[in-house]
């Protein structure tokens, strides 16, 4: 299928290159509409709507999370309110080392 193509036209996109596509008047839809809020903030909102996340950064934050997690459970277990190898649990009870037997003291 051919076109029929304006010869002024092509002579004009010829000599005068990129900036005769910009000056063309085309349709009706040939210029966006003005935004109401700034480009950035627009991409900002697109962005947080549509794009998903790479599966590995959410890997990475997740492993972070579970190092920190257990990190915070280590410095907990050796507080100093904590008795030598008994731990401190997240509730805020202690329990002994495992294998710890009571004997009854006596007077």
């Amino acid at each position: 299928m051919r076109f029929a193509v304006n010869e002024d036209v092509v002579r004009s996109i010829r000599t005068r290159g990129a900036s005769f596509i910009k000056d063309l008047n085309m349709s009706k839809g040939s210029s966006p509409r003005p935004y109401s809020v700034s480009q950035k903030e627009f991409a900002n909102n697109f962005d947080a709507i549509f794009r998903k996340p790479d599966p590995r950064v959410i890997e990475e934050q997740q492993i972070e999370d579970e190092e920190f997690e257990r990190i915070a459970q280590s410095n907990q277990a050796t507080a100093p309110d904590t008795p030598s190898g008994w731990t401190r649990h997240a509730d805020g009870k202690i329990s002994p080392p495992l294998g710890t037997i009571f004997t009854a003291q006596g007077g």
